[in-house]
């Protein structure tokens, strides 16, 4: 069995913090050590938040200064809540960015990329004037001393986020507002990650990074979405009154990075559920069944992945 790397175990450790918006707001670091030391933080991190309201952001990134140079995470869609109102309208908007699953042609990145995520990052980058963004961030960083490699990581849509933050931070955009060091290697891992963009954004970006490695869990659905142009025939027999433009521009995308699963596939594992579904098992538990799947604390299968046990 392949030896585990730390440096992963603690990016997922990251991303289990991202959605831990009370270790994230504490103004005693010591009351979070315990999660900042599995990480290897060194200090409090700085946190970026997006849209909303600074008290309920949809988006949320965090940078900090590790070991090994400096780490950027950032959050993935947040779970639905209907028990505070106030969160569940945050959340909301979180799914309604995740669904503007449109390919669009953006100067901030190369190729074509998911509108929804495109617009996310890059106002985590150029940030809002109650909070300065990843860019100024990452700069104040700098100016205290040189970093030596940024990683990047995310969790679900945070993984194309922190995709697309790589490409910022290397200013492979027409009218990227680049970081002043873009020669600083990046290496971004993701943890059952979304795709950001297609064949064109994932050729310009790979080469600039010293690594890209991408977790997935084989009964995970969401690393499948979009969905590649190899389900146009599915989407065209699905939806046969959607034209082919539009069509094209919603499967047009690419996973990028090294992929590390389990044994086993995605689509034995998508059929035997549908096979269940179809077998009479209950659409609730189906449901509990993905939504475990796409899990990531200390117990769930992607922990178990990252530490080589399945």
């Amino acid at each position: 069995m392949p030896t585990p790397n730390p440096l992963h175990i603690r990016m997922l450790a990251a991303c289990n913090l991202s959605y831990d918006s009370v270790a994230l707001a504490s103004a005693n670091p010591a009351a979070a050590s315990s999660l900042y030391q599995s990480i290897g933080l060194v200090g409090r991190p700085t946190v970026i938040r997006r849209n909303l309201s600074p008290v309920l952001p949809r988006d949320l990134a965090f940078l900090a200064r590790i070991p090994e140079g400096v780490l950027i995470c950032c959050r993935g869609t947040q779970p639905p809540t209907v028990a505070n109102w106030p969160k569940f309208a945050s959340s909301l908007s979180d799914w309604a960015n995740d669904a503007a699953a449109i390919a669009r042609t953006d100067p901030e990145f190369p190729g074509q990329v998911h509108k929804g995520f495109a617009s996310a990052t890059f106002d985590l980058w150029r940030g809002e004037s109650w909070n300065p963004g990843i860019r100024l961030a990452l700069e104040a960083i700098q100016a205290q001393g040189p970093i030596a490699k940024i990683y990047v990581t995310g969790h679900s849509k945070g993984g194309p986020l922190a995709l697309m933050i790589a490409s910022l931070i290397k200013g492979l955009g027409a009218n990227t507002t680049q970081f002043s060091t873009p020669q600083t290697p990046v290496e971004v891992t993701t943890f059952a990650g979304a795709k950001p963009g297609n064949m064109a954004f994932r050729n310009a970006l790979l080469p600039k990074l010293v690594d890209c490695t991408r977790y997935e869990v084989d009964q995970d659905v969401v690393p499948q979405l979009p969905p590649s142009a190899n389900a146009q025939p599915i989407i065209h027999t699905l939806f046969p009154q959607i034209g082919s433009e539009l069509a094209t521009s919603l499967i047009n995308y690419v996973s990028v990075g090294t992929r590390v699963s389990q044994q086993g596939g995605f689509l034995a594992n998508a059929l035997g559920s549908f096979g269940a579904l179809a077998g009479g098992a209950a659409v609730g538990a189906l449901a509990q069944s993905i939504v475990r799947a796409h899990a990531i604390e200390p117990e769930s299968q992607y922990a178990k992945l990252v530490r080589r046990l399945i």
